[in-house]
């Protein structure tokens, strides 16, 4: 089991709040699914003075987060999040009712006859991506673009074998920019499940040309699993990893199309 992220993975995350959705003219094809929305966030230009309460819940975990930069993060992000929640659910952002499912991923408690949407939120540097959907779970990564001379030795010590067979295959000027696009995938697939940094992530491959889960090996996620890179902010890789069970296929190919 991976305890933790490589050191060479790890981010500083700067104070802010976030402040703007990512317009429509930018919203990847996997909006066509129907349900998949996503709000990009600027984290550095927002107000600083965000009214939007939060739970005493996250009020304890924000006093419990020692860094000041991850702790304003978090508190730009799940205001954030609320906002968006509440539009969803036609209720006042007090009124969203966060919970933990077993594996520690944050969800909403159940609405007796009411759907309640999955979301997904990840963030990096000055960006936030919020993602939300009522087809299933999902899963939504956000990268900064880092020069990746190690990219190689970290793939072969964390990633499945059928993977780094693909990076060492590819020319060296893009194997960095394949790695972090690989990287990207593969944790979105791990929040979609909740499992995180519990699942080995050698134990699933993801074939990175035609953008899906490769069926073996036999400790793969169970699907079908829908993947797509998403636009995102200069600098920066985004991905989804997209858990359901019926979707239209001409809306599947719409999906995956970003990933080419």
């Amino acid at each position: 089991m991976i305890a933790q992220r490589p050191p060479e993975l790890r981010r500083a995350m700067p104070p802010g709040a976030p402040a703007s959705a990512l317009p429509p003219a930018q919203t990847p094809d996997c909006d066509t699914l129907a349900a998949v929305r996503l709000w990009s966030l600027d984290l550095a230009r927002a107000p600083a003075d965000d009214p939007t309460p939060l739970s005493q819940d996250e009020i304890a975990r924000m006093a419990a987060i020692r860094d000041p930069r991850s702790r304003a993060v978090f508190a730009m992000t799940r205001r954030a999040l609320r906002r968006i929640l509440a539009q969803m659910l036609d209720c006042a952002p007090a009124e969203v009712r966060l919970t933990t499912g077993w594996n520690g991923k944050p969800a909403l408690a159940p609405r007796p006859g009411r759907a309640v949407p999955f979301f997904s939120v990840s963030h990096s540097g000055d960006h936030a991506l919020i993602a939300t959907s009522l087809s299933g779970e999902l899963g939504v990564d956000l990268e900064a673009e880092t020069p990746r001379r190690n990219g190689l030795r970290i793939a072969a010590r964390f990633f499945a074998p059928a993977e780094v067979e693909a990076l060492h295959a590819l020319p060296e000027d893009r194997q960095g920019d394949a790695f972090t696009r690989l990287w990207t995938l593969k944790e979105a697939v791990i929040k979609a499940t909740g499992e995180g940094l519990a699942r080995r992530l050698d134990s699933f491959a993801i074939d990175l040309a035609a953008c899906r889960l490769r069926p073996e090996p036999a400790s793969a996620p169970p699907g079908p699993w829908h993947l797509a890179q998403l636009p995102a902010p200069p600098g920066y890789r985004a991905a989804l990893a997209l858990r359901v069970s019926t979707v239209p296929e001409a809306e599947l190919r719409r999906a995956t199309a970003t990933c080419n």
